[in-house]
């Protein structure tokens, strides 16, 4: 088959290009997980809010969360606020466009985690092993408190409270910064509704995009992709043909004109299918696997095991069939080549088959060659028939244990729903990956037996060749034919059959 992709050469071009719209697709096909996850935590769960960095604050509640902060975060978070308006005699303070996000929500998460706990019974999280606990006397906030200590004592307190969060897992920490941040803005009159409604919408149009942006890449690489297959078609018939036409009878009887004829079609049409599904298939296959490997990693590492479970699974799967089939796609091409020869040898000789009366006798002729190439087809088919059900009990198996696992991270805070159907797209891209190779395991041996049947043809000595010393043939010369000296023997022969006939 490697033969053969020299022929490629002239597209090089054309195959450098699908390779780049393959890393295009697998991009846009690895980043609709993200979004997906993103509708489910922040659209559904978070009501659109995506972290601490809350857009909109009243002036006391700033000034509290102000209070849980040391002097050099304080002023930080000072100097990214605003005032923009009153809400119900109250100042309110907006985030100015050019904060760093990422930042203000990494220093308000767990200032605000603090606050809700705080505001909180202390009846109704005394169970819970992640909650932070404050003994302040009746009628007395965490704000009043922390405002009548000593910047020494706040720190201090600030220190063990800090000590005291830092076993609660990121996730609880950041939905109970979001809760807040949305009690926040129902304080103030924000309509969060509309923030929801809004966040879903804009993911949704983004991932429409995403989803039409890929189809269009697919169908490029599907029309390059075929283009290509069919110049390397039209170039392997045209070599195929002219060397055909040069061969002397002993070439063509050595392969038989129903074997050339074979060769010329089907074979052919074999190796431009497979070329198709290379470049889109079998390329982007390992570019789809290894990336969703990497995305699934940093969804969450400590399920990467079955992904690899699975995938052992697979190869498995696809090895033992393989092993199983191969042998019989050698045969089938010889079995086409016998059907062929048997047609064409009937329906050349017709005349003399009725004329002899021996039509029951071709009849099963045809009958016999037709039914072998059956048999073996459908071993083939059989054989192949039970990888679809296996690879999808795999596929469903591996979403069970993935839903069974994230269910106890969800239950610990270390997981949210929404990573959990992340991971399963994931997983189920990874899997598709090594079932497309698989489907390609059947297409390919077929392929290469039919390469090495062309380039047999292609790479053929002819015996009927020009000498090494041509004289070139003048129109004005006059002259004679004539043997000398010549003597033949048929092929294989041990002897020449005449000697120096003149």
């Amino acid at each position: 088959m490697l033969k053969v992709f020299k022929y490629l050469k002239s597209s090089i071009f054309s195959v450098l290009a699908v390779i780049l719209l393959l890393f295009v697709q697998a991009y846009l096909d690895l980043t609709l997980p993200d979004y997906t996850s993103k509708i489910v935590n922040v659209g559904v769960q978070q009501g659109g809010i995506e972290n601490a960095a809350i857009s909109e604050i009243g002036e006391d509640t700033l000034n509290t969360l102000v209070l849980l902060m040391d002097k050099k975060d304080a002023q930080y978070i000072m100097n990214h606020y605003e005032k923009t308006g009153t809400y119900q005699g109250e100042n309110i303070y907006e985030l100015k466009e050019d904060s760093n996000t990422d930042k203000i929500s990494s220093i308000m998460a767990e200032r605000m985690l603090i606050l809700l706990y705080a505001s909180q019974d202390s009846d109704s999280s005394s169970d819970s092993e992640t909650t932070v606990s404050f003994d302040l006397p009746d009628g007395v906030s965490l704000s009043q408190a922390l405002s009548m200590m000593s910047d020494t004592e706040r720190e201090k307190i600030l220190q063990q409270i800090d000590e005291k969060i830092e076993d609660i897992p990121d996730t609880i920490v950041d939905q109970a910064a979001v809760s807040y941040v949305k009690a926040e803005y129902q304080r103030i009159g924000v309509d969060t509704d509309h923030i929801q409604t809004m966040y879903i919408l804009k993911v949704g149009l983004i991932m429409l995009g995403i989803a039409f942006s890929a189809m269009a890449v697919g169908i490029l690489i599907v029309y390059i992709g075929s283009r290509m297959a069919a110049r390397l078609s039209e170039t392997l018939r045209h070599k195929v043909f002219t060397k055909v036409v040069g061969f002397s009878k002993n070439e063509v009887k050595t392969y038989g004109q129903s074997s050339l004829i074979t060769r010329t079609t089907n074979d052919i049409q074999q190796i431009q299918m497979v070329v198709v599904f290379l470049l889109r298939v079998v390329f982007y296959a390992p570019i789809i696997g290894i990336g969703g490997v990497m995305k699934a990693m940093n969804t969450n590492a400590d399920m990467t095991y079955i992904i690899g479970v699975a995938v052992a699974a697979i190869l498995g799967i696809v090895i033992t069939l393989f092993a199983i089939a191969m042998p019989k796609f050698n045969r089938v091409q010889k079995l086409i080549d016998k059907l062929n020869l048997v047609t064409r040898e009937i329906l050349s000789g017709l005349p003399v088959v009725r004329a002899f009366s021996n039509e029951r006798h071709e009849e099963e002729r045809f009958k016999d060659a037709n039914q072998r190439l059956t048999k073996v087809n459908l071993f083939i088919n059989c054989a192949m028939s039970f990888m679809m059900p296996i690879m999808m009990l795999v596929m469903n198996f591996v979403c069970l244990v993935i839903v069974y696992q994230g269910a106890k991270g969800v239950d610990t805070g270390a997981m949210q729903v929404g990573d959990i159907m992340a991971y399963i797209q994931y997983t189920m891209q990874i899997i598709m990956a090594f079932l497309m190779i698989s489907v390609m395991s059947i297409m390919l041996p077929r392929a290469n037996v039919s390469a090495r049947r062309v380039m047999e043809i292609i790479e053929t000595e002819d015996t009927i060749y020009n000498g090494d010393n041509l004289v070139e043939f003048k129109p004005e010369a006059r002259g004679k034919v004539e043997f000398k000296n010549v003597s033949f023997r048929y092929p294989d022969a041990d002897y020449d059959v005449i000697t120096d006939i003149d």
